[in-house]
């Protein structure tokens, strides 16, 4: 369930609410990346589309906590990025997200 006792389940979500939702989200995350990451504006629609994704994905608290990976983001190393993530206790819990978070690092990593 959600909001005002909506019951997913028998109800489900039609376009225009996942619409809604997701614009909400994309929002958010822009703000938080903003705020957190130096220079996001001038960063390049891909590499935007890369840390939306993942802070939409993982959300703030596993993305910041882990130093290593802001840091290789931060220098465009996408390929060490991908082996970070990869290896980290996230990863485990969530394999299929973290697998095509991993697979979306490893082709940015051979666009650049």
């Amino acid at each position: 369930m959600i909001g005002a006792d909506r019951n997913l389940e028998l109800q489900g979500l039609s376009a225009e609410e996942i619409f809604y939702l997701t614009q909400n989200d994309i929002k958010k995350a822009v703000s938080t990346l903003s705020d957190k990451i130096p220079g996001w504006s001038r960063l390049q629609e891909p590499d935007q589309v890369l840390w939306l994704r993942l802070l939409t994905q993982i959300g703030e608290h596993t993305l910041f906590e882990s130093s290593r990976l802001v840091s290789l983001l931060l220098a465009q190393q996408y390929h060490e990025a991908a082996k970070e993530l990869h290896n980290s206790p996230w990863s485990k819990e969530s394999p299929t997200l973290s697998r095509r978070l991993v697979e979306g690092l490893i082709k940015r990593s051979e666009q650049s």
